[in-house]
């Protein structure tokens, strides 16, 4: 079983200097509080099943979203070593074209259509929250 540690966030004010050939600059004013924020962790769970020329990819949603709240998530698919197309964004309500799975509440997938037989190919879901996005490929 898998813990999450959560550290109280701490802000931060900066300032910037430029550095040249003739020395540091003067320091700008300094920044209002910037809080950084820890990033999604990666859906559980992703399973591609292939089906002739379709592929129906299911996964559950991460066990942390890093703070912030679930807005969607994009996955892009691509011929092995090639390059990944646009992203298909599966948002986390029903869509035309997009089947979310019913079973439970943190279920997802999505079919691809129009593959090669005998092609193998390559996923990456990328998750993307009001705070930021993190991605992993399989």
């Amino acid at each position: 079983m898998k813990t999450s540690v959560w550290a109280v966030p701490t802000a931060y004010r900066i300032k910037v200097a430029a550095v040249t050939e003739a020395g540091v600059g003067d320091f700008s004013d300094e920044s209002e509080a910037v809080t950084p924020f820890a990033a999604p962790e990666a859906v559980k769970d992703l399973v591609g099943t292939r089906q002739d020329e379709k592929l129906l990819v299911t996964w559950d949603d991460p066990e942390s979203l890093g703070g912030g709240t679930l807005v969607r998530y994009d996955l892009s698919l691509r011929e092995k070593g090639g390059d990944f197309g646009a992203p298909v964004a599966v948002n986390t309500a029903s869509l035309g074209g997009v089947r979310l799975m019913a079973a439970s509440g943190t279920s997802r997938g999505h079919t691809f259509t129009g593959l090669r037989k005998g092609t193998t190919y390559e996923l990456k879901v990328v998750t993307v929250t009001n705070l930021s996005s993190a991605s992993t490929s399989t």
